[in-house]
């Protein structure tokens, strides 16, 4: 894919194996499509209908829906393509809400939005009502792409957001890895100036940490 990602034969070829009845090479083809997507921004957006269509159609088996989502993440070369998959990962939730595929689309909505920059907010207030989840591998899922989050951009993340966040932690009853993990990203959001100089702020965080 680095070398002749906007090789259209390669793209047709791709295209033709995703309608295969072979199940072995509609995986493979699956695969194909990540590694293009991710470089080639004419494959991602000639193939973001196709995998949407995919993704929502009854006859796609549901193992094979879970290697599709994670395609969904390469398609963001222009603002509409990425308008057009976060609308689809979000209807997707509560459509499939087996523990596998909530982490598997909420990783992929994070990686857009680290992308795309713009949608970290929304993401943010996303990933918080999931951290509420009862099962323990989805919040600990979204506990990893809110640390990617405050890595990438705390500076876009909104105080009302911060002071949501706080509040579920103070409630959260989890074990010493999910506690560990917790405390992590939110040292990581104290070194962003717009939320280490607010004194409330400052103030619930050491009360978080008592």
């Amino acid at each position: 894919a680095c070398i002749i990602h906007e090789n259209q034969q390669v793209h047709h070829a791709i295209r033709r194996a995703l309608d295969s009845h072979d199940t072995v090479e509609v995986e493979a083809a699956i695969y194909a499509s990540a590694q293009f997507a991710a470089r080639s921004k004419t494959f991602a957006i000639s193939m973001c209908s196709k995998v949407a269509s995919m993704i929502e159609s009854l006859q796609t088996p549901v193992n094979m829906k879970l290697q599709l989502i994670p395609v969904l993440r390469h398609m963001h070369h222009d603002a509409n393509t990425a308008a057009i998959v976060k609308t689809l990962c979000i209807n997707l939730l509560p459509k499939y809400p087996s523990e596998n595929f909530i982490c598997v689309t909420l990783d992929s909505l994070t990686e857009l939005s680290c992308a795309t920059l713009v949608d970290i907010p929304d993401q943010v207030n996303l990933l918080i009502d999931y951290l509420q989840d009862p099962r323990t591998k989805v919040r600990v899922s979204v506990l990893k792409s809110l640390q990617i989050l405050a890595e990438k951009g705390s500076h876009l993340w909104l105080v009302e957001s911060v002071n949501s966040l706080i509040s579920v932690a103070q409630t959260m009853r989890g074990d010493g890895h999910e506690n560990s993990m917790m405390l992590k990203f939110i040292l990581t959001l104290t070194k962003c100036p717009l939320i280490a100089g607010s004194k409330k702020e400052e103030g619930r965080i050491l009360e978080l940490c008592t």
